[in-house]
């Protein structure tokens, strides 16, 4: 029996299939970017190799350097963590209030409410308020 704070496999499945982007599914973003992150590397040692041919170094360079692909995969992975957060706390909040509604409790109001800064997206500024 999982402790208060775990979240058990039915509630991971469900965050997992939630659609918080544009109809896709947290999991459909996770294939993404894996899939964007091998796309990255290997253009950067192709274009290396092939195109520009470069040495091993530069390459590698290329591959995990400061401006590097691996770099550009650790600046996503930190954008799809926050989204992620936040879209799975929503859909919880969700949740919470479809579960009070269905005990009969009278719901008047919903009021979304985003933190505006330099990273609210625009669904969720218009949805503020």
């Amino acid at each position: 029996m999982p402790r208060s704070s775990e979240l058990t496999k039915p509630q991971i499945d469900d965050m997992l299939n939630y659609q918080p982007f544009g109809g896709q599914s947290i999991a459909h973003w996770f294939r993404k970017y894996a899939e964007d992150d091998l796309n990255r590397i290997f253009s950067a040692v192709q274009r290396g190799t092939v195109e520009e041919t470069l040495t091993v170094p530069a390459v590698m360079k290329s591959v995990f350097g400061k401006d590097g692909a691996t770099q550009m995969s650790r600046n996503s992975a930190r954008m799809l963590s926050r989204t992620l957060t936040i879209a799975t706390a929503n859909h919880a909040n969700y949740q919470t209030l479809v579960n009070i509604m269905d005990q009969g409790d009278d719901v008047t109001a919903i009021e979304y409410s985003a933190a505006f800064d330099g990273k609210t997206c625009p669904a969720c500024a218009y949805y503020d308020g």
